[in-house]
This record gives C-alpha cells, sequence and structure tokens, in this order.
C-alpha cells in the first residue's frame, strides 16, 4: 500500500470504527498528513510571517484529518486483536501521572515527579508499541485480515 492510496482509503473511513487497520495502512497514513501538515506550517509562516499567532492552514488541516487519524489508530488496535478503546490509554496514563505527581509530591518530594513522569510516558510507549505490532494473520472478531481482502 502506497503512501497516498493509505490517506485516500483512511480519509474515506474517517468516521469507521469497524473493521480493521494494517500496519502498513496505518503508517502510511500517518506519514501522508503528516508531510501535509509540515507543509501547511510552512505555507502558513510565508503567508503569515512569524508574528502569526495562530496556524491557520495548519489548525484546518488538523481539524480535517483529526477524526481518519484516530479512527484509523481504532482500527490498527482491533486489527492486533484489542479493542479500539485502547486508543485512550494514553489520556488515562497522563492523567495518573498527573494525580499521582501530585500527590505524591507532597509527600516524597523528588520521588513524584520521576513516578508521574514514569507513569505519563508508559501509556504511549504501550500504543507505539501495538501499533507496530504485527497484524493478527487470521480473521479476529473485528474482521479479516485487511491484508488479505481486495479494498
Amino acid at each position: 500500500m502506497r503512501i497516498w492510496r493509505a490517506t485516500k482509503t483512511c480519509i474515506r473511513k474517517s468516521f469507521v470504527l469497524s473493521g480493521r487497520a494494517s500496519r502498513v495502512e496505518n503508517w502510511w497514513f500517518l506519514l501522508g498528513p503528516g508531510l501535509l501538515l509540515f507543509l501547511a506550517g510552512i505555507f502558513d509562516l510565508l503567508l503569515f510571517g512569524n508574528e502569526a499567532k495562530m496556524l491557520i492552514l495548519s489548525v484546518v488541516f488538523g481539524i480535517v484529518t483529526y477524526f481518519a487519524t484516530f479512527t484509523a489508530g481504532w482500527r490498527r488496535l482491533q486489527d492486533i486483536g484489542l479493542h479500539g478503546s485502547f486508543s485512550f490509554l494514553p489520556l488515562l496514563t497522563c492523567a495518573l501521572g498527573i494525580s499521582v505527581g501530585a500527590i505524591i509530591g507532597v509527600t516524597l518530594g523528588q520521588a513524584g515527579p520521576i513516578l508521574a513522569g514514569i507513569m505519563m510516558i508508559s501509556g504511549p510507549l504501550l500504543l507505539l508499541y501495538w501499533t507496530l505490532s504485527l497484524s493478527k494473520p487470521e480473521t479476529n472478531k473485528y474482521g479479516p485480515n485487511p491484508l488479505e481482502v481486495p479494498s
């Protein structure tokens, strides 16, 4: 799957949480809009200068691709056999890290921020590991293997 095909597929499925997204589709899709977002930032700076309070093109592009990015990640987790709601794990670990850091920071001093940092980074690292994992080759409860199904 090439970068623009993956981007087109994920944009078309912007509001689809069912099914599966292969590892290749997910990463090509993240690269495609990532490059376009970078270019939008450059255009923002060229058009509006360094004094721009808001990078207008970048914000608009980010809003347009937000749902496609979220649902592609959701379907990617389902591809490895996990429920897509594990996409919220980084939010949970960050909230817990902030809470624990605040509570423990008061009583233990320096250990609070260290423990909070470890907790906050654990969720995103686990999510990254899952998205890098190989697809389940067989059909799972979320659908057939996307690499074996014609798109």
